[in-house]
């Protein structure tokens, strides 16, 4: 009698369960039901969403973000670099800024290449993020006085060392840029089930265009204020 009981009960009890707090999402591992720490980005989502989203999420709409706040900055003042550091005049900065964001926009399709034939979102994410850091570094060390100083190098030396470096470094950027592009937003897409994707790219998108207007304001005052050796030049 007790053990008849007990099985009637039973489904009861598995009713009264709460949901897991990724419910409603695909493809779930152990990172989307995270601890006490990482609930708070969980938490976060949820109120701003109005869903449970996993915790990866989180980390995909930030470093969206982050990525176009850099791209963008870099893009803000790159061509006060070309005028008043490389010392090109005004037609070839204008040519080699328009050239720059032309290979960005089309450095997409080899990104979408060797995701989808290759090496998958995932790991073309993870290349490409590292040529991407990898360019600006390289671009950030051609600027450094140490590296490229007038007193330290002759006029005939400084000038090819930090062009070559600027040029090559610019070729990362666009390459990682690019390439990471069409995998970024697909990989996000692919956490969810139908229903809950708009919601998910209406943060994604919000985290683009967030990125992108604060650098465009926040790196020409920083370009201003900070002083040091080398940065009055640009």
């Amino acid at each position: 009698m007790g053990l008849f009981n007990l099985r009637k009960r039973r489904p009861r009890e598995i009713e009264q369960q709460p949901s897991p707090p990724c419910s409603g999402v695909a493809n779930r591992t152990e990172l989307d039901c995270p601890q006490w720490g990482q609930r708070v980005l969980v938490c976060f989502l949820q109120k701003f969403c109005g869903s449970n989203y996993p915790l990866s999420i989180a980390f995909i709409v930030v470093t969206e973000f982050c990525e176009r706040f850099s791209y963008y900055g870099m893009k803000a003042v790159l061509t006060l670099y070309f005028l008043n550091f490389l010392h090109w005049d005004e037609n070839l900065s204008t040519s080699m800024y328009h050239a720059f964001s032309g290979l960005c926009y089309f450095t997409p399709v080899i990104g979408a290449i060797i995701a989808d034939s290759w090496l998958g979102k995932f790991k073309t994410i993870i290349c490409l993020s590292i040529v991407y850091v990898t360019g600006h570094v390289i671009k950030s060390v051609g600027a450094i006085p140490v590296v490229g100083d007038q007193v330290l190098h002759d006029a005939e030396m400084f000038f090819p060392i930090c062009r070559v470096l600027s040029m090559f470094g610019l070729s990362l950027i666009a390459f990682g840029t690019g390439g990471i592009k069409p995998c970024v937003a697909a990989l996000g897409g692919d956490q969810f089930e139908e229903e809950h994707r708009s919601k998910f790219f209406s943060v994604f998108y919000l985290s683009i265009n967030a990125g992108s207007l604060i650098s465009t304001f926040v790196t020409p005052v920083l370009r201003g204020q900070i002083k040091g050796p080398g940065l009055g030049r640009l």
